[in-house]
């Protein structure tokens, strides 16, 4: 992989570069779908999508006993965008039986194998099964992912503190990594893209 942290160019072109790089991705795709979490990744996907001319269909996640901060954020990218948002709601009796069918796809043996023993995934990939799922009873041919944002744009907080050689490294190694979402997908069936994953 290039090191594009060491390129002098200005950063104009970066985002020039990132911009028709990840234009290109989503419009071959095809994808009529999004998973809208309302964080940077897929609302920067989701703007580029309707840059170029497309609207997909958005969808959120939300745990009804929870507070869900992301909503408005969401919320406000479909708006502003013009892009139909639907609403995948989450009670504990769903999660659970959501969750069961989380371990049986990803294995217990790999949720098992983080340090806190896999609650922070179990969660997260609960909210994409969620997600996937409802869109694939829609139909949709295809959802768009934002994958990978944090690691190939150094969002994690320990990567604050690396050197430079240390940082590069790291997301050299987090961007090649697992991402559970992908594998979810195959389990439910659901063609998905993560343009910030590809090459």
């Amino acid at each position: 992989m290039v090191s594009y942290l060491r390129l002098s160019t200005p950063c104009y072109l970066h985002s020039y570069w990132l911009f028709n790089s990840i234009s290109k991705v989503v419009f071959e795709s095809g994808c009529d779908c999004i998973s809208l979490s309302g964080g940077i990744d897929t609302s920067v996907i989701a703007a580029i999508a309707a840059s170029i001319g497309l609207k997909p269909k958005a969808y959120i996640t939300i745990y009804k006993d929870g507070l869900p901060k992301d909503i408005t954020y969401a919320e406000h990218v479909s708006r502003s965008l013009g892009l139909k948002l639907k609403y995948v709601f989450l009670d504990r009796i769903k999660a659970q039986r959501i969750a069961e069918k989380v371990v049986n796809c990803v294995g217990e043996e790999q949720l098992r194998s983080h340090s806190d023993g896999g609650c922070v995934e179990l969660r997260n990939d609960v909210v994409f099964y969620s997600t996937l799922e409802e869109a694939f009873r829609d139909g949709c041919s295809c959802v768009l992912l934002g994958s990978g944002g944090d690691e190939l744009f150094a969002g994690y907080k320990f990567m604050l503190g690396l050197s430079r050689t240390e940082l590069e490294e790291t997301i050299e190694k987090m961007v090649r990594g697992r991402f559970p979402e992908l594998q979810i997908a195959r389990c439910i069936g659901v063609k998905v893209i993560a343009p910030l994953l590809d090459e």
